[in-house]
């Protein structure tokens, strides 16, 4: 395998990667020539270039070479040619002064605006803005280490001549620069795995907690269809019940009416009665009068002697006869008075039936409208329901499109997790050879190595950390301790440090210095008690505590390359 398969192995780009690339064209290769123009602006105007500055045609040439070269780059055209391109950049960066330094804070610049570019374009699709931004994170560490080893070689062939202690003093500095690029893209990889880890396991929730829905969902469209099929039989039996209603409406108004030809009849019965009354008043007065003949007949009958006695007889008759026939006239009298008392409350109760009867009529007919009332709601409401279960239906549609989409992202972002933990191993590779490198460096007399290389070492101990919250790591592999018992805290308060203490850094880095130890120690500790919030806090002071060491480092160092220390061996 050929030194360029194994840098692409090592930072796996792969045929697919650039296929990836091509789904952000609009962002990444149509505007490549632009950022490379705004590349050497930038770079041109760094306060690090005022003592030499660029020219306008060193300028110009140099953006038209970073445009060809990163055209070739986002194209895929990643060949020998493209490994001699780059070593003619890193080497004029060599010849011109643009430092590792300047060059990878300008490239994290242009890399970090281009990737929220992608984020935000691509933001509804947080598994395709992962792997476009894993993607071009690889190709561009690729192009970052292509070109600053040519930019070392250059360096190493133009101080040839130079002491191996003079090269390693100049290589360390640049290694660090490269040894803090490289972590605090760990660090941003161990943000978007968190990221990406964060959405995967939400969408996998949502995912569970959607089928919980599609399943409610069916279930209620299912409840929903049997409510219509009762509500059918509902409407069936409150439509029989209204006809049987009406039924008994007609049936009434048939009683209604024999209850009022009974009254009449009783009626004509009782005016009968009352003309037999009338007759009854007739017999009793014949009878009356009858006595009275008879009586006076007696009478003559007495008067008249022996010639009168059967005449006599016959008016005895004729008064035992009246007398029988006043009493049964009497006794018809009572009879027909009963009669007519009977009769009157048949008339009575005839009375009270028929109001009965008609308000039995006018309830049932309330009952009759209600009912229909109630058939036609009914029906309203069955049309409801089998509406709500339609609706249902196609909603259920719906939430099993919007399942497979976030199965989908799901998916998705589980590959994307897998290739940012390939990323990261790459870059865990790439740092254990600049640890070697730096290990190396350490053995030669290099003027105040312990500050220069604190920085690096401050760098890993804050990504490590970093990785250990994203789940990346191990708190045992983290070695960094407090602030007294890394190396650069043993120096700072040995007498090895005396030369430096008038320096206004030296003072300045002591609170950060102990923030960071003491931040990374308290976020190390909560994330082992599984308090995430308490570790995200103290992971949040660090960062801002490791901005400002690793910039007062930078001071420090600068402020402290005219001073020779007193013993080298103290550190």
């Amino acid at each position: 395998m050929s030194q360029l398969e194994n840098r692409l192995d090592l930072y796996n780009v792969l045929p697919g990667t650039f296929g990836t690339l091509r789904k952000a064209s609009g962002l990444i290769h149509d505007q490549s020539a632009k950022r490379a123009e705004g590349f050497y602006k930038t770079i041109s105007q760094s306060d690090d270039l005022k003592a030499t500055p660029l020219s306008e045609a060193t300028i110009a040439s140099l953006t038209k070479s970073l445009q060809n070269h990163w055209k070739n780059l986002f194209d895929g055209k990643i060949d020998e040619a493209f490994v001699i391109q780059a070593s003619q950049i890193g080497q004029t960066h060599e010849a011109h002064g643009i430092t590792p330094k300047l060059y990878i804070a300008t490239y994290n610049a242009i890399t970090d605006a281009l990737i929220e570019a992608i984020i935000t374009r691509h933001r509804w699709n947080a598994g395709q803005a992962a792997s476009i931004v894993t993607s071009l994170t690889s190709v561009m560490l690729l192009d970052i280490e292509l070109t600053l080893t040519a930019y070392c070689d250059a360096s190493a062939i133009k101080r040839h001549n130079a002491s191996e202690n003079a090269f390693a003093d100049q290589q360390l500095d640049r290694t660090m620069d490269l040894s803090v690029a490289i972590n605090q893209s760990a660090v941003s990889n161990a943000r978007m795995m968190n990221v990406i880890e964060d959405v995967d396991r939400k969408a996998q929730s949502i995912s569970a907690a959607i089928d919980q829905m599609v399943s409610g969902i069916s279930h209620i469209a299912e409840n929903g269809r049997a409510a219509a099929d009762n509500a059918t039989d509902a409407i069936t039996a409150t439509r029989n019940g209204q006809q049987t209603v009406k039924d008994a409406v007609g049936s009434m108004d048939d009683i209604a009416h024999a209850v009022s030809d009974a009254s009449g009849r009783v009626d004509a019965l009782a005016e009968a009665s009352e003309k037999i009354g009338e007759i009854v008043a007739s017999i009793e007065a014949i009878a009356a009068e009858t006595n009275l003949l008879a009586l006076n007949a007696t009478i003559e009958a007495a008067r008249a002697g022996e010639a009168g006695k059967g005449f006599a007889v016959v008016a005895g008759e004729v008064k035992a006869l009246s007398q029988q026939t006043a009493r049964a006239t009497e006794e018809i009298r009572s009879r027909i008075v009963n009669l007519q008392g009977e009769t009157q409350g048949i008339v009575d109760a005839m009375a009270r039936g028929n109001d009965a009867v008609s308000r039995g009529q006018n309830v049932m007919n309330d009952v009759a409208r209600e009912m229909g009332d109630i058939g036609t709601k009914m029906e309203d409401t069955t049309r409801r329901i089998a509406d709500i279960s339609t609706i249902l239906d196609e909603q259920n549609k719906a939430t099993d499109a919007v399942r497979d989409g976030i199965t989908g992202i799901a998916g998705q972002t589980g590959g994307q997790v897998a290739a940012i933990r390939s990323a990261i191993g790459v870059i865990g590779q790439v740092e254990g050879l600049i640890e070697t490198q730096v290990s190396e460096l350490v053995q030669y007399e290099i003027p105040n190595r312990t500050i220069r290389s604190a920085r690096a070492e401050h760098a890993v101990f804050f990504k490590s950390v970093a990785e250990l919250l994203a789940g990346l790591g191990s708190s045992a592999d983290i070695h960094m301790g407090d602030a007294k018992a890394c190396r650069f805290g043993k120096w700072y308060d040995s007498p090895a440090s005396k030369p430096f203490r008038h320096l206004p850094s030296f003072d300045a880095i002591r609170a950060p210095h102990l923030a960071q130890h003491e931040a990374g120690q308290a976020a190390i500790t909560a994330f082992r008690n599984c308090d995430i919030v308490a570790a995200e806090k103290a992971f949040a002071r660090m960062e801002t505590a490791t901005h400002e060491v690793l910039q007062k480092l930078d001071q420090l160092a600068n402020e402290a390359r005219n001073i020779t220390p007193l013993a080298e061996a103290a550190e």
